[in-house]
């Protein structure tokens, strides 16, 4: 038989049996997860490779994919719970959601399902949903929020990161967000019946688990409003499935508070990640480049003093150090021990190394504050302004659950915070103004000693009185350098040297209280500016997951039904909801049939079933409207019949008698295509948008057809028919 549909669009090689394939709705690109490799690839259309990524062992097989409406990112969910998200452009990690969360201060709200979700637990249905612009005007009132930049201006561009991600580093997903004006919406099910929402794929808007645990979702299907996420529900233990709808209405009234506080708290948490980074990369190179080499160079004078001075163990080394370079500041000469120390330890080329490397260190450190993390601290306090006001709109109602009181007290933090970071590069010019002065005054000396004219040399003046300053400072502890208040404040989270002031700050009584501690805390007691942005984190997160515990107590299941028949597989329809039904589709247990559902408020309804009398059906889509995608394959493979890829559009769908009877898929008016292979394999994909679908032929090689394209050439492929 020749059948005239269809046109195929690429014949490629792939490496192994893939457990994903995801077609983009915007672009023509194809992206495969390798469980073989583990490896997640992109092609063109022309096959031509976009790029891959390796994907993290530990999180479990690949289940599930998903794009967002605009094509540019990509969800991944695993068998452990986790979902990543990648920029389509370059396959780089953007969010990790889940168990093993690499998204900085999330707290267990934020994460698919409480504290006692981390079992494991694999994702099993995942949606992207958007809301039409009408729909987020008329919540609105015809005020459209757009995505606030850095700098405080709405433009298209989105978010454009301060500091770019280093190798390793998670990518910034807000980077990627559109002004479109749509609040876009990943729905998240896992098998443990924990269904989540994240607006823009990082604000968590609620969690619900399913009335009994052992449910878990394996269809989803979300309003345009967002009014209802429907769902198809199995039950572990039985196999039986059941329809249920959770009546997210709440979600649609607040549409408005929940797109800008999902926007504006999305900035927030990346705009803080960012801060760590850029807080933890000043204190390393302070560390690093200054403090770990200036200690462990000048520790070896112990080693000068044991050779020349006999009995000399017991002397007070780091005081004799002080008090001989302080000889040096004064008179430019080395005594017996000094001189050994400089000839041997502290050569002159390694002085000028090392006072061009510290101060180098000293340098970056204050720009990364200053230049990079001071303004960074100012967009946040824009974000949370924004917040704000968001929260004095709802006066007088529960609107969100955001607290006006709490934004104004986290806004507190910040001040104290930014002018906290000020003085510590302040300070940081102070002890590099020191450094220098201390470093001429020993290379100085040294000419002297080697018989040079240190008054010749093209040195700076000295300032004896900063290089004695730097001397108080960094020798006033016998046991080392002194831990002053920039080691204090510079320390990274590892550094116990100074008891954490975070202990007081949790075990206050009273937020207000810790609030005004930190806000009054002294020179003298100092909290590290690490300790201090942690805590800001810790803060931010209580105000962040707030709208998620109110909209999740607000939103509540709603039992639909139950599926009478049995089902292997089950999918919804693609057709806008007309009043309050929902039309689904199940693959029966015997995979000769497909029921077709239409549940309501209520109950659910059998309305037809599709039979394949000679043929099994191995995996079925939903396309444009009400209609499908089937892959099939002859009962008889010995038969020489070849599987077959058939679409089964809305009206004809709609065509067929609704009266729960059956209905042979033969009589039915579908546009078919004939496939080279007599058993292909699952799992079939289709882009809606882009009007294509992807079949495996055999497990290493994927045929991409044109479902809005007719083939005028003859279909039947008689190469490769059995070369799986």
């Amino acid at each position: 038989m020749r059948a005239r549909a269809f046109a195929l669009a690429r014949d490629a090689r792939v490496s192994a049996h893939p457990s994903i394939i995801a077609l983009s709705p915007a672009m023509d690109v194809v992206v495969i997860a390798d469980r073989a490799t583990g490896t997640l690839f992109a092609h063109r259309l022309d096959w031509a490779k976009l790029w891959t990524c390796a994907l993290d062992r530990e999180l479990g097989e690949p289940l599930c994919a998903a794009f967002r409406g605009d094509g540019k990112v990509l969800a991944i969910g695993y068998g452990r719970g986790v979902v990543t998200i990648h920029a389509t452009e370059d396959g780089r990690e953007l969010r990790r959601r889940g168990r093993s969360e690499r998204a900085v201060g999330i707290d267990e709200t934020m994460n698919v399902g409480d504290s006692g979700d981390r079992d494991g637990k694999g994702i099993t249905a995942m949606v992207w949903a958007e809301t039409s612009r009408a729909v987020l005007d008329g919540s609105m009132g015809g005020v459209r929020g757009g995505l606030a930049t850095r700098e405080g201006r709405s433009d298209g561009g989105g978010v454009q990161s301060g500091s770019k991600a280093e190798s390793g580093e998670v990518g910034c997903l807000v980077d990627y967000f559109e002004n479109t004006g749509k609040l876009s919406t990943i729905v998240l099910a896992r098998e443990d019946g924990t269904l989540a929402m994240d607006v823009f794929g990082m604000f968590r808007t609620g969690t619900w688990r399913a009335a009994s645990g052992s449910r878990s979702a394996v269809g989803l299907a979300v309003r345009d409003d967002l009014g209802f996420v429907d769902a198809v529900m199995r039950d572990g233990s039985s196999g039986s499935v059941s329809f249920t709808r959770l009546d997210a209405s709440y979600v649609a009234t607040h549409a408005r508070e929940v797109y800008l506080m999902a926007t504006h708290a999305s900035h927030v948490t990346t705009m803080l990640e960012e801060a760590k980074t850029i807080l933890d990369r000043a204190a390393s190179k302070y560390s690093s480049g200054y403090r770990k080499p200036f200690c462990a160079k000048f520790n070896e004078f112990t080693q000068s003093l044991d050779m020349i001075e006999m009995g000399s163990s017991s002397m007070d080394a780091r005081g004799e150090l002080k008090e001989r370079l302080a000889q040096v500041l004064m008179c430019e000469t080395f005594d017996e021990a000094l001189e050994h120390f400089f000839m041997t330890n502290f050569k002159s080329g390694l002085v000028k190394r090392m006072a061009k490397e510290c101060d180098t260190a000293l340098t970056n450190a204050h720009d990364g504050l200053i230049a990079t993390l001071s303004p960074l601290i100012d967009g946040i306090m824009l974000q949370l302004r924004s917040i704000r006001g968001l929260a004095r709109l709802a006066f007088g109602s529960e609107g969100i659950g955001i607290s006006e009181s709490k934004v104004d007290d986290l806004m507190k933090m910040c001040e104290r915070l930014a002018f906290v970071v000020v003085d510590v590069t302040r300070l940081i010019t102070d002890r590099a103004m020191q450094l220098r002065a201390f470093f001429v005054c020993i290379i100085r000396s040294q000419i002297i000693a080697d018989g040079g004219d240190g008054h010749g040399a093209q040195l700076p003046a000295p300032r004896l009185d900063l290089a004695r300053k730097f001397l108080d400072v960094a020798f006033e502890d016998k046991r080392g350098m002194s831990m002053d208040y920039l080691d204090h404040a510079l320390a990274p989270r590892t550094d116990h040297v100074l008891k954490s002031s975070l202990e007081f700050l949790r075990a206050s009584q009273s937020r207000t209280e810790a609030v005004s501690y930190m806000s009054d805390v002294s020179m003298s007691e100092v909290v590290p500016l690490r300790e201090m942005l942690d805590y800001i984190i810790e803060y931010a997160n209580d105000i962040i997951s707030a709208p998620c515990a109110l909209v999740s107590e607000k939103c509540v299941w709603m039992h639909a039904g139950d599926v009478t028949d049995g089902a292997m597989l089950s999918i919804f329809s693609n057709a806008q909801t007309v009043g309050a039904h929902r039309d689904s589709f199940h693959v029966d247990d015997l995979r000769d049939r497909v029921h077709l559902y239409r549940a309501f408020d209520g109950s659910c309804i059998r309305s037809a079933t599709l039979t394949t009398p000679n043929e099994l059906v191995v995996h079925v889509c939903a396309y444009k409207g009400g209609s499908i995608v089937l892959l099939l394959k002859p009962k008889d493979s010995a038969a020489g019949v070849k599987a077959r890829l058939v679409l089964l559009e809305e009206d004809a769908l709609d065509g067929i008698p609704r009266d729960g009877t059956n209905v042979d898929i033969n009589s039915i008016s579908s546009r078919e295509r004939a496939l080279p292979c007599v058993e292909p394999f699952a799992p079939l994909a289709v882009s809606v948008n882009r009007g294509l679908c992807a079949v495996l032929v055999t497990p290493t090689r994927l045929q991409v057809y044109d479902l809005e394209d007719d083939d005028d050439d003859d279909c039947d492929d008689d190469h490769d028919d059995n070369d799986a």
